[in-house]
């Protein structure tokens, strides 16, 4: 009996040991479940997507309305410098970067032109536009290279350049766009290179590849980036970049971002997750 008392206790004290160690290890794995799920989305994913969309939204509102004259001019055997002219004035103010004509004013020396624009409203995106750009046209292959002034949109100053050119044996143009510009209240540098258009009569499109500096550099991929047309946020396609942790992050737009702001955010491969990015469009 009295082997057995002093085993006793031994063995119930080696047997409750595990326990109280899987118990800690349950515990551990909970909470970095919880960790893992509360960093799945990075911090900076909403400040980089608004600082991208303030700027690449007026970039297509400036540049993508030249793809119907501008595939015009290309058309043309011998295109003079009335066709220019008559494909820069059509293109801003009738297919057109602005909803009205009448709030943008013109003064030519050749093919080069300074355009103003007085409380006007860019069509693409809804914006308010203001100041003002020169306007560079080249006739063959067409081209319309845009040096942006004192320009403000949405009360914003933006500077820098924006051009739609077309390339020899190579169906329909490429828009290039380097532009410095506030976005919550940092100063904002978007570079996009040989950008592929898709233009309707309801809607611009782009795709390709940039960058975006907002004191913090990322790189970013553009797939399908559409605007309705008035829309400020685009209603369809994505923007993608590796650089806001260790997986890449896709932001994902909706046909009903442009009215509640929310758009679908992506991890890596790990299920998307619908997130209130924007503010919703006016």
């Amino acid at each position: 009996m009295r082997t057995w008392m002093l085993f006793v206790p031994l063995f119930g004290a080696c047997q409750t040991t595990p326990p109280a160690a899987d118990g800690d290890s349950d515990a551990d794995v909970d909470a970095d479940a919880d960790s893992d799920s509360d960093s799945s989305i990075p911090p900076a994913t909403a400040s980089f997507a608004t600082a991208f969309v303030a700027g690449a939204g007026p970039a297509a509102g400036l540049g993508t309305p030249f793809v119907a004259r501008g595939d015009s001019l290309e058309q043309r055997d011998a295109p003079t410098e009335g066709d220019g002219r008559t494909a820069a004035e059509g293109a801003i103010g009738g297919d057109s970067v602005v909803t009205d004509p009448l709030c943008v004013g013109y003064s030519w020396a050749g093919l080069s032109v300074t355009v103003t624009f007085t409380g006007c409203i860019l069509e693409t995106t809804g914006q308010s536009l203001d100041g003002s750009v020169t306007l560079a046209v080249t006739l063959s292959p067409a081209a319309f290279s845009m040096t942006l002034g004192s320009l403000t949109i949405d009360g914003e100053s933006f500077t820098g350049t924006v051009a739609l050119v077309w390339v020899e044996g190579r169906l329909g143009p490429l828009l290039d766009v380097d532009m410095t510009y506030e976005s919550g209240g940092a100063s904002t540098h978007l570079v996009l290179d040989d950008i592929s258009v898709t233009t309707t009569a309801a809607s611009a499109s782009i795709s390709g590849t940039g960058s975006l500096d907002t004191g913090t550099a990322y790189s970013l991929t553009m797939t399908g980036l559409t605007w309705q047309t008035g829309d400020c946020l685009p209603t369809s396609g994505s923007v993608m970049t590796p650089d806001l942790g260790p997986f890449p992050v896709t932001v994902s737009f909706l046909s009903t971002t442009p009215a509640d702001g929310i758009a679908n955010v992506q991890v890596g491969a790990f299920t998307p997750v619908a997130t209130e990015l924007f503010a919703p469009c006016p």
